[in-house]
């Protein structure tokens, strides 16, 4: 006869009911393993399993908004980031990802979400435009952390804004891709730079 463990195990499977493996798994490591999915794929899902994991995305230490990931329009990208943002709180961020692609809808609210990442000690800021023929303007602002490593900027300008990052004494690499910032637009480049690597229009 088989052990009664094993035969439970065997009715749920009849019953079409899964194993829960994830849930036995370290809570760091099921977070980090978590922190890959764009942030609205990850509250979806979550949101439609156990009570357990529907707030759990609250603490997934990345905040990511991918090229991949289509909204409805860009009033809804802004909603949800904006939504997001609120519910989150100042959770520690590890990594903060946010793709634009229509301008004139997101722009206005990049300032706010990148001035949330670093009070949330963000490690890796990524801020990417997708928008074609056209160049997302950076606000004009100095960013200050003691956390922030990297900083990867792409498609942006054309205003000539001043990036000081006098207040970053942890950044150790840039990366500047497509656009019109030249090196005199780079304030203060953190003395601890490993990496500084640029590409131009």
């Amino acid at each position: 006869m088989a052990p009664r463990s094993e035969t439970a195990k065997r009715q749920k499977k009849v019953a079409g009911v899964e194993e829960d493996r994830l849930s036995a798994l370290h809570e760091d490591i099921l977070l980090h393993i978590l922190s890959f999915l764009p942030s609205r794929e990850l509250v979806q899902k979550t949101c439609l399993l156990a009570r357990s994991w529907r707030n759990r995305w609250k603490s997934v230490p990345a905040l990511r908004v991918p090229e991949d990931v289509v909204f409805e329009s860009a009033h809804a990208m802004k909603k949800f980031v904006n939504y997001l943002v609120l519910l989150r709180g100042p959770k520690p961020l590890v990594e903060c990802e946010i793709n634009f692609w229509h301008m004139d809808e997101t722009f206005g609210y990049l300032d706010l979400w990148i001035r949330y990442a670093l009070s949330c000690k963000v490690q890796v800021l990524r801020i990417i435009s997708d928008v074609e023929y056209d160049l997302c303007p950076l606000p004009d602002m100095r960013l200050v952390s003691d956390k922030l490593t990297t900083v990867e900027l792409c498609r942006v300008g054309p205003e000539e804004p001043l990036l000081d990052f006098s207040g970053c004494s942890a950044l150790q690499n840039l990366t500047m891709s497509y656009s019109t910032l030249g090196v005199k637009n780079i304030v203060s480049f953190s003395q601890e730079a490993k990496h500084m690597l640029l590409y131009f229009l």
